[in-house]
């Protein structure tokens, strides 16, 4: 479901940012090529660690960006970090760990699972600081996604097409019913979006 994420949404954030006058340049691109990666191999990964381990390990082990970004922050964004934002940080990774090994390898979780959600965390965190980066040189948002789908899109399709079988069992229009389906929680999931 990465591929067919990218296909909708490609012309979708392209479409925006055009709409709001803002334009998608080559050297945008250029410089937004490694948090690109960076941002399709965390989505790549996270799909991974949902199949090998428990969506709450999953989540867990993800909701811990505050605090990885909070030891990396005064280093590459020049703040400061107080006494009890480092408390709290390690509270946050004593809950979480707790969790993640209390639940150990029964109830869907396994070790190569909450190894891919690391491997995710340490991706999304490198996008999220490198996307910061090119923030900083005055760049719209709305730029900076079109580039990152954009990228994104060019990144998953040859690893789709390397690593699926079923890629082309799926119509363009059964994704978008499926994701429409998703986007609105109204209807359980049929066989075919799950």
């Amino acid at each position: 479901m990465v591929f067919w994420r990218f296909v909708i949404s490609l012309p979708v954030m392209v479409g925006a940012c055009y709409a709001a006058g803002r334009r998608l340049t080559w050297e945008l691109i250029r410089q937004m090529a490694l948090p690109s990666v960076l941002f399709s191999y965390s989505f790549i990964t996270s799909f991974l660690s949902y199949q090998k381990t428990s969506i709450v390990n999953a989540s867990l082990i993800g909701s811990l960006q505050p605090a990885l970004l909070l030891a990396v922050a005064p280093l590459l964004f020049k703040t400061r970090t107080t006494i009890r934002q480092i408390l709290f940080g390690l509270v946050a990774l004593a809950g979480v760990a707790g969790l993640v090994l209390g639940a150990g390898e029964g109830g869907g979780s396994s070790f190569t699972g909450d190894l891919w959600a690391g491997i995710t965390l340490l991706l999304w965190t490198g996008y999220f600081i490198w996307a910061q980066r090119v923030r900083g040189a005055g760049h719209h948002p709305l730029e900076m996604l079109a580039a990152v789908f954009v990228v994104s899109f060019v990144v998953t399709t040859p690893v789709t097409l390397a690593t699926s079988h079923d890629v082309g069992s799926i119509s363009w229009r059964t994704a978008v019913a499926c994701r429409a389906r998703r986007a609105s929680r109204a209807a359980p999931p049929t066989k075919r979006c799950r």
